[in-house]
């Protein structure tokens, strides 16, 4: 018996009973929508601010000091105890150098973050100033940007311990490239031994000391003059202390005429022992 059914009525009819969740799809689509509709809506997220460059940072700090210092300065003419001691606890290095570690944190990792850590180190309270040196000499020791760092470190050297600092000095030595680092490395790492803030001294290091010395005055030689006048000023003077001046070398010669007008100098006394009293008035 033939079919009457044509073939395209057949063909659709064949689809439907082999599909039987097809007219079930809409419905379970739309029980999701109101599922969906039902849910609360999530909160517009708040846009992240740009992270500000190193340089505007150091502008905006520039113009919180010298309101403070501004502030500071009429307290101190009125004589204000009360507000000068409310000033002690406002200035702005803390609230800056956070927010430098923050730019820096941004930039982890990364060429980027070397500047917000050098300024952390150089004006951010000891432990802050601490992890910052630490980042530096691990992650970017081979920076060119690190020099004021490097510099630091002298002055922060009963912060971070002799014996580290030495560390931190000989690992820049070793890695970085960058000949103002290298010529500041030196210097640094000689007044660890010489001058008036020296950690050690010997004669051992004094020689070792004079190194570092001649060693950053040969690569300052070979840069601008307008670019380590600075530098090389402390270098040299440093050096004529080291040469001349260290406890346990002899005395430069000093001439002088005496109370009652005769002429002397110091080693008419070799062999004596002479008191020096420095005095002045102001």
């Amino acid at each position: 018996m033939l079919d009457s059914q044509p073939a395209a009525e057949r063909q659709r009819s064949y689809f439907v009973r082999e599909s039987p969740m097809r007219s079930a799809m809409p419905w379970s689509a739309l029980g999701s929508l109101a599922v969906l509709a039902a849910l609360p809506a999530l909160p517009a997220q708040e846009p992240v601010p740009p992270i500000p460059s190193a340089e505007s940072l150091q502008q905006e700090f520039d113009r919180a000091l010298r309101s403070w210092a501004d502030a500071n300065n009429r307290a101190r003419a009125a004589k204000d105890e009360g507000e000068l001691e409310r000033l002690r606890g406002t200035r702005p290095e803390p609230l800056f150098a956070q927010r430098f570690a923050d730019a820096a944190q941004a930039f982890a990792g990364k060429e980027a973050a070397v500047p917000y850590l050098v300024w952390v180190v150089q004006r951010g309270p000891a432990a802050m100033a601490t992890a910052a040196m630490t980042t530096l000499m691990e992650t970017h020791v081979a920076s060119p940007g690190l020099r004021l760092a490097v510099a630091r470190i002298g002055g922060l050297k009963h912060v971070f311990g002799a014996e580290r600092s030495l560390q931190w000095l000989d690992r820049v030595l070793a890695k970085n490239q960058d000949p103002h680092c290298l010529a500041q490395a030196h210097f640094t790492r000689a007044a660890m031994h010489v001058g008036t803030r020296a950690v050690a001294t010997s004669e051992a290091l004094r020689q070792e000391a004079l190194g570092h010395l001649r060693a950053a005055r040969a690569i300052l030689d070979g840069l601008p003059k307008a670019e380590v006048r600075s530098l090389a000023g402390l270098v040299d003077a440093l050096r004529d202390e080291a040469e001349r001046l260290e406890p346990g070398l002899q005395a430069p010669e000093i001439e002088g005429v005496d109370l009652d007008g005769v002429a002397f100098k110091l080693s008419d006394y070799r062999g004596k022992v002479v008191l020096l009293d420095f005095w002045g008035d102001w």
